[in-house]
C-alpha cells in the first residue's frame, strides 16, 4: 500500500530524518482506521 497522506508526500524527499515522522503518521492513520492487525507495540508512537 502506498501512503497517500498529504503530510507524507509534503515531507517526502526532504531528508532521511523526516522518514520517522512519515512512519509515525502512517501508523497513527492506521490506528485511526482501527486496523485490527496493528501490533500493540505501536501504541506509544501516537501518544
Amino acid at each position: 500500500m502506498i501512503p497517500t497522506s498529504g503530510i507524507y508526500w509534503n515531507n517526502y524527499g526532504k531528508g532521511r530524518f523526516s522518514l520517522l515522522d512519515n512512519v509515525k503518521e502512517l501508523v497513527c492513520d492506521l490506528r485511526i482506521t482501527r486496523v485490527p492487525c496493528l501490533p500493540e507495540y505501536y501504541e506509544g508512537v501516537c501518544n
